[in-house]
């Protein structure tokens, strides 16, 4: 099972060369909303500006096979402590992790913080259309859309809806029982 094969480890400074590498690759840069690359120092006033100071939960994603083989990172940012929710967000970045389906069990294994560590009630993302296997993963971890934004995003000239989705700690709650 791909879950047993990966594991979350909080991002430390000693991780923004990949970051800033995965994240500033055509694949993932693409999906984005924000297109413009970024420096090692620009990653580095966000982790000491929003990670550090708890405003973003921001992990590695590593295989266990490799031991610390780095391949993404997943996080929950604008945490709303009073409205009990959060917004999620991945990538997989590097290349032996890509296609290989590790993106659903990160997505659970950050799910689990949100709502039995952090004890919030919801968590969201917003998604481009035509990020079909990232839908899909979403949908299988249990996400639902709940409204779609017609060319909110712009590609190359080409509008693209944008489809906001979440998953509460309720449905998150009741797959795991199904599991069990």
């Amino acid at each position: 099972m791909k879950g047993n094969e990966i594991t979350l480890r909080p991002i430390e400074e000693r991780d923004a060369e990949n970051i800033v590498r995965w994240r500033n690759s055509d694949d993932v840069r693409r999906n984005l909303f924000s297109q413009s690359p970024i420096t090692v120092e620009q990653h580095l006033q966000y982790y000491r500006a929003v990670v550090c100071a708890g405003k973003c939960r921001q992990f590695i994603v590593t295989l266990n096979a490799n031991g610390e083989l780095s391949i993404g990172t997943v996080f929950l940012k604008n945490i709303d402590s009073v409205k009990k929710q959060a917004e999620f967000g991945i990538f997989i970045g590097e290349p032996v992790g890509k296609g290989r389906h590790y993106a659903l069990p990160a997505t659970d294994k950050i799910l689990e913080v949100a709502f039995e560590e952090m004890k919030l009630d919801r968590v969201y993302l917003y998604v481009v259309e035509d990020n079909v296997p990232a839908i899909r993963t979403y949908m299988h971890a249990g996400f639902t859309e709940y409204t779609r934004e017609p060319g909110r995003f712009i590609r190359e000239g080409k509008p693209l809806d944008v489809i906001a989705m979440d998953i509460t700690s309720d449905t998150w709650r009741r797959m795991h029982n199904e599991q069990d």
